[in-house]
């Protein structure tokens, strides 16, 4: 990790104590050479040696991970007839069983990636043209991916897969299987042994793998396509059909997980709302420990009911019997108190989200926190830089737009942030948080009716309990005092847990406000 010395900063090193050799035996012949020039000399080198073997390296191991390590292994469309082409729970499952036989198999640093994790930031409709997929992979890091298409003929199937260097125009590695009903297991097989003849370091073994339930599939598609309330109910019927299925239950959890609405409810209602769940996939974990997904689920829920020590030994374990550096293992990590993660040798927060964007740099959820880090810290032009790099490999990610839209706010950047929020707003008519932003940037251009009309509507639409403060400091800027009272009053009354800082906010201005006009006294005591 980071705290290992790499070749090349060993080389550094090399060429430093040759540097300071060749220096000393010169100053014996050369007068120029006194010592204070001697000393200025052996600081300038010593600069130098520090900033090419330990700068260089830090400023990389950010957002790239080396060209040798990763490859993405596609979901394959499926052609019936004379049909168009489309995704399908067979095509899926061939892609998810060769990758989990590649990491099992591999011996070296090469990995292939989950799927969801690689098609949430793609556009569905181009999932079939190799150009596309080929720019996606050369601009996320991946140096090579595996794309195929199956033809279904009565009960036989047959494939016709590309291995692709990413930089290159023809594939340079073609496989052609056959195999009749419920023979996929072996499909995937003969496709990593086919990826360790074009790539080597892979040796193909017998694995206990086994194909999943086709209502698996069909779930893990719904996600694919967006369609989560058609997700969740196939998980959940799943589960009904077999309550132990631990497949069932990760995409059950990984639905609920990655519901939006969390971040909006309490810290008593998110108690509520996972506790069971939470306590279901630690259950789960403790059963198989190894299994890597299962903790990293466990150790989410519990973050987000704040059970930070339970978090914690859910996400540890996870990283000691994960295959591969998971990115979202340290992306959880990132979010814990820093003594968990300095133990693995991470300075900070920004070092733990690099890596783990490092790790899979198509994981769009890592590029928002870290986009939020620099916010925190300050840094808004860092945040907007790394959000606008990846906005340019993935246009229409919704995600990636929010993120943009608010750092366009805080910067005051009018045309970028118009432009931004007229593309969310064509995505989703209903996102609350768009008019609410929308509305500070009035509200900050001094322009208050306009901002009035965009909070109002961020609050009839989404219930946006934050657009209620600045309602209330419209409405005293307009001398409409008993309008602010109560808007500051319902705000207070919306608090979303005890660490609700705008509830605060609204808590003390209320005091402060009631004490001007007249109607408590310094201690709080109510006034005639």
């Amino acid at each position: 990790m980071f705290s290992t010395i790499s070749e090349n900063q060993i080389f550094i090193l090399i060429l430093w104590f040759t540097a300071l050799l060749i220096l000393w035996n010169m100053r014996r012949h050369i007068t120029f050479l006194n010592k204070k020039r001697m000393v200025a000399s052996i600081a300038a080198i010593s600069f130098l040696a520090l900033f090419f073997g330990w700068g260089l390296d830090f400023w990389h191991q950010g957002e790239k991970a080396p060209l040798s390590n990763r490859i993405a292994i596609f979901a394959m469309p499926v052609f019936e007839g004379e049909q168009q082409a489309e995704l399908q729970p067979e095509g899926l499952a061939l892609a998810e069983l060769t990758a989990s036989a590649f990491n099992a198999n591999q011996s070296g640093d090469l990995h292939a990636y989950p799927i969801l994790a690689l098609y949430k930031p793609l556009n569905p409709d181009s999932l079939a043209n190799v150009h596309y997929l080929k720019r996606i992979a050369l601009a996320t890091g991946f140096p090579y991916f595996l794309i195929g298409s199956l033809q279904r003929a009565g009960d036989s199937t047959y494939a016709q897969c590309s291995l692709y260097q990413a930089n290159r125009s023809e594939p340079f590695r073609q496989m052609r299987l056959a195999w009749h009903k419920g023979g996929l297991v072996s499909a995937s097989r003969q496709l990593v042994a086919g990826i360790a003849q074009a790539l080597g370091g892979l040796v193909p073994g017998q694995l206990d793998l086994s194909q999943k339930p086709v209502g698996y599939y069909k779930t893990r598609l719904a996600i694919l396509g967006n369609q989560h309330q058609q997700a969740k109910q196939l998980a959940m019927k799943q589960l009904s059909q077999d309550s132990s299925s631990v497949d069932a239950l990760l995409n059950f959890a990984m639905l609920e997980l990655a519901d939006r609405e969390l971040q909006a409810k309490s810290k008593k209602e998110r108690d509520q709302a996972l506790r069971r769940l939470s306590l279901r996939l630690a259950m789960a974990s403790d059963r198989d420990s190894s299994y890597a997904p299962l903790a990293i689920l466990a150790g989410k829920a519990f973050y987000w009911r704040e059970k930070f020590n339970d978090a914690a030994l859910y996400t540890l374990r996870a990283l000691r019997h994960s295959a591969f550096d998971d990115s979202e293992m340290y992306s959880l990590l990132a979010k814990l108190h820093y003594s968990r993660y300095r133990q693995l040798g991470f300075l900070n927060e920004v070092e733990v989200y690099r890596y783990a964007l490092r790790c899979n740099p198509a994981n769009i959820d890592v590029v928002v926190d870290l986009a939020g880090v620099y916010i925190v810290l300050k840094q808004t032009e860092q945040g907007q830089k790394l959000l606008e790099r990846y906005h340019a490999i993935f246009p229409e990610n919704l995600q990636l737009m929010r993120a943009l839209g608010e750092i366009y706010v805080m910067r005051g950047l009018t045309e970028k942030l118009f432009a931004t929020y007229e593309k969310i707003l064509q995505h989703d008519p209903t996102d609350a948080d768009a008019y609410y932003n929308l509305g500070i940037y009035y509200f900050n251009s001094t322009d208050t009716l306009t901002a009035k009309r965009f909070f109002e509507k961020a609050i009839k639409i989404g219930h946006h309990r934050d657009s209620r403060l600045y309602l209330a400091k419209i409405a005293e800027r307009q001398n409409n005092y008993p309008e602010a009272i109560a808007q500051l009053r319902e705000r207070i009354r919306l608090r979303n847990g005890e660490d609700d800082a705008y509830a605060e906010e609204a808590r003390r201005h209320l005091f402060e406000l009631m004490l001007m006009l007249g109607k408590i006294d310094s201690t709080g005591k109510v006034l005639e």
